[in-house]
């Protein structure tokens, strides 16, 4: 067999880059549904094998084995008694750590710790995983020091003096928001700037993208070298904890720069394929979170939809087509993303990526120089004062915009996923298979099967209710008052109670609520429906666990029940 034809592939690191992350979904999913992997594998040899040649199908098959290995090495790294922890996120008692970029879950007091700090753990690991979020296990404290030779920790220091310095200044809401807007998501955000942010869809500006990891670039490239200014942005991307879409930014200024340096042209979907690369090497769970599917579903929406929408758009003055042409070519692929995950849509995120952005662009440039003016008292007051008056700004638009713009649509996320059949009939039409009309037809008919439910379901949802839904009839359940409207928008739900005695949902099988949770009874078996935090280990029922993600999902067959 020949491997000539190797050479004829265009762009080779694309199928590259999409083989290794089929690879992760395909060893997520061999031990829980082993059909659905070898599905979406067969997907992709099919994919390959038709776009190119057989050669070509064997190396990539390789590649896919390659990528399997990888998984199973992250998964299965050794954690010593004594290892060095990047702390993540802190909460009451324990928090989340990483060790070589694998997470784990820590057990014990960690208030002498700081988030982004590294640190020297002692105690004992107890491997236990979760293929989607990175998790190899958890990890018992028994005693700590932070590490003060370590990069990270000096890092996470300059940033924590930073936001102090920052709070005397301006305030402690408006410095969390500057800190938010320059380093990405801080814990202190105030919940209704964060509110804000997504109904004008700008909520992109709190997660490190490409924007922040440019404008970087560009303030110390008018300063120094090329070289000098890449190494400083490498150094912010370090201080925002390494988030994937920080990461990808560098990974494609960093590639495009060196094409300039040896005389070659960049391609873009090239560095967008090289850099899914680095970070599944890095983290091969990665294609499991939404800051990496949103970072890479708006670039790739930019390179293929941008200049194309900018052209059917030439009447318009060139500032107002070139920022509607990148709002709406960048949410071509990750408003279903929103719609899946968040069961939100924003109708105002043009208007906000026009209007708001800019300003936003102005606080995240005086927050750079914030940091670097923050040892001279005079220079960081005096631009204390600019984002002081930058942020009154922000909040007076915002406050104006309000009363013209529509607020947030809740939405169901089987509207995400239809999205998604008429964004891959669409392809396919486009490539001349006209039969691919079809497909968002089927779906339609599929979600009507299933809002219809022909077997009783109860399927937990990530805010704590429980949606009953049978033969056309669905029911939200949830403790909290405030959120029932939105819930029922997003579950396609009839009814939200809040309060009730008993909930009657067939024949000899009803939901009563016990304190926090809902107790199940069916022919006479009493389930408990865990969607608490209380331990129920003690429950003189049998358990079933929709708050540690055990079962999703409960069908009822007659007297018996199938969990999802």
């Amino acid at each position: 067999m020949s491997f000539r034809n190797l050479g004829k592939v265009k762009l080779p690191i694309l199928y590259i880059a999409v083989t290794f992350l089929i690879s992760s979904l395909f060893y997520r999913y061999l031990n829980s549904d082993l059909w659905l992997a070898f599905i979406i594998a067969s997907f992709l040899f099919l994919w390959v094998l038709l776009k190119e040649n057989i050669e070509f199908l064997i190396f990539i098959f390789v590649i896919f084995i390659v990528g399997i290995f990888i998984n199973i090495n992250f998964y299965n790294m050794k954690v010593n008694s004594t290892e060095k922890v990047l702390i993540e996120r802190k909460y009451s008692y324990g928090g989340i750590g990483s060790i070589n970029s694998r997470k784990i879950f820590l057990k014990g007091n960690l208030k002498d710790f700081k988030e982004g700090e590294e640190v020297i753990l002692k105690g004992e690991f107890k491997q236990k995983i979760d293929k989607e979020t990175g998790l190899i296990g958890e990890y018992k404290i028994k005693e700590g020091k932070v590490n003060n030779k370590s990069i990270y920790t000096k890092l996470a220091q300059i940033k924590e003096a930073f936001k102090n310095e920052l709070e005397k200044n301006i305030g402690f809401r408006k410095a969390a928001l500057v800190t938010s807007i320059t380093f990405g998501r801080d814990d202190s955000l105030d919940s209704e700037d964060e509110y804000d942010m997504k109904n004008f869809g700008v909520i992109h500006a709190l997660s490190v993208s490409g924007l922040h990891v440019g404008i970087v670039f560009l303030i110390f490239k008018k300063l120094f070298r090329e070289k000098i200014s890449l190494f400083i942005t490498f150094i912010y991307v370090l201080m925002t904890g390494i988030a994937f879409s920080s990461l990808r930014a560098f990974i494609m200024l960093f590639c495009a720069n060196l094409g300039v340096m040896v005389k070659k042209r960049y391609n873009s979907i090239g560095g967008l394929s090289l850099s899914a690369i680095i970070i599944f090497f890095i983290a091969p769970y990665s294609v499991f979170t939404l800051g990496f599917l949103l970072s890479f579903g708006a670039t790739l929406g930019i390179i293929l939809f941008n200049k194309e929408l900018n052209r059917k758009l030439y009447k318009l003055p060139k500032y107002l087509r070139e920022g509607v042409s990148i709002s709406l070519s960048a949410q071509i692929f990750t408003i279903p993303l929103l719609v899946i995950f968040f069961n939100e849509l924003s109708i105002s995120s043009i208007i906000g990526n026009l209007i708001l952005i800019p300003i936003i662009n102005v606080i995240l440039v005086l927050g750079i120089i914030l940091i670097l003016s923050i040892k001279i008292q005079f220079l960081f007051d005096f631009f204390s004062f600019l984002i002081l008056n930058s942020i009154d700004f922000l909040d007076n638009i915002m406050y104006g915009l309000k009363e013209l713009t529509p607020s947030l649509m809740y939405l169901n996320e089987s509207y995400g996923y239809f999205y998604i059949t008429l964004l891959i009939a669409f392809y396919l039409y486009r490539k001349g298979v006209k039969r691919g009309i079809v497909l968002p037809l089927a779906y339609i008919i599929f979600i009507v099967i299933n809002l219809y439910s022909i077997n009783p379901k109860i399927i937990y949802k990530k805010e704590g209710a429980l949606l009953l839904s049978y033969r056309g009839d669905r029911i939200v359940v949830s403790n909290k008052r405030s959120n029932i409207e939105n819930l029922k928008s997003k579950t396609n739900a009839d009814e939200g109670i809040n309060e009730f005695k008993k909930i009657n949902i067939k024949d000899e099988c009803y939901l009563k609520k016990e304190d926090s949770d809902y107790i199940l009874y069916l022919y006479g078996n009493k389930y408990n429906l865990n969607i608490s935090s209380k331990s129920k280990n003690e429950s003189e029922y049998g358990i079933i666990n929709f708050k540690d993600k055990d079962v999703n999902e409960i069908i009822i067959i007659g007297k018996n029940l199938l969990y999802k």
